[in-house]
């Protein structure tokens, strides 16, 4: 059990890689698959891009983040897939930030 979860399967391993100019505006990974936890792991060192922040939203004010993080290679990030967990990732400027995305049901 994690997050209060009870997972059932990994349901889909991917790779996401973002290169200059590439960014994700604030959303949810909510949907009506089943899937209920994702995690991020980290492949690239911060050092290797530019921008690229992972940033966290509180669901009343989606106009700016709570929390910004620019993780280090080999580390993870996971959170619940739910209609309240906002996030986005700034716009990369230079380099690839590279990671592996796991999801669960």
């Amino acid at each position: 059990m994690l997050f209060q979860q009870s997972l059932e399967k990994c349901v889909a391993i991917s790779f996401h890689k973002l290169t200059k100019s590439n960014f994700n505006i604030v959303h949810n990974d909510f949907n009506s698959n089943g899937e209920k936890l994702r995690i991020v792991c980290y492949l690239s060192t911060p050092e290797y891009y530019e921008g690229g922040e992972l940033n966290l939203y509180l669901m009343e004010q989606l106009s700016s983040p709570f929390s910004s993080y620019k993780l280090k290679a080999n580390t993870a990030f996971a959170f619940e897939m739910n209609q309240q967990s906002f996030h986005s990732v700034n716009e990369v400027k230079s380099g690839d930030r590279i990671c592996l995305v796991i999801t669960y049901q």
